[in-house]
């Protein structure tokens, strides 16, 4: 291979990576697992392609290419913690919808079991301040605080789940 070649392949190469880094996430392998693949194969040609168009390098006949997927773990229903309520209503429908997108996996059960918690407790709140939108207080009428609790649990418990749970974009 010539050093132009060898160039243009190293090029391609990490235009691919970044790509792939793009993408890595705190799940990447379990939410990436066909698109990972197509994104590299697609950056890898394109900048080969493009290389070969002006001149930069030569086709080699003799280049064969293969792209393997990455070691996953494979897709299954993590085993499910002794939840109540709300939370084991979220927990059965939501591994129910993951399953059948093919993107969870046992080893998501804490993430999950956290992101079940988290929204029954945002629930619970809003409950407690629906039934109760102002409390008295020593310093009189005020608004009920489980209101600000539940903002509070929803912005910095149950987005950030979802979105580690691929419920939801970054």
């Amino acid at each position: 291979m010539k050093p132009a070649d060898a160039e243009a392949v190293a090029h391609a190469i990490t235009a691919a990576l970044g790509i792939v880094e793009q993408r890595r996430g705190k799940k990447a392998q379990a939410r990436w697992r066909g698109n990972l693949k197509e994104a590299v194969e697609i950056a890898v040609l394109k900048a080969l392609s493009s290389a070969i168009d002006h001149g930069a390098v030569e086709y080699p006949e003799d280049l064969h290419l293969e792209l393997v997927d990455p070691p996953l773990v494979p897709p299954g229903a993590p085993h499910r913690p002794p939840l109540k309520g709300v939370a084991l209503l979220l927990w059965n429908e939501t591994v129910r919808e993951l399953l059948a997108l093919g993107i969870i996996a046992k080893i998501d059960g804490g993430a999950l079991a956290n992101y079940c918690l988290n929204f029954a407790r945002w629930a619970a709140l809003l409950s407690a301040a629906a039934a109760e939108p102002l409390v008295m207080t020593r310093a009189g009428l005020r608004v009920n605080p489980a209101i600000a609790e539940a903002r509070r649990v929803h912005k910095d418990c149950v987005q950030p789940s979802e979105i580690e749970l691929g419920l939801r974009g970054g």
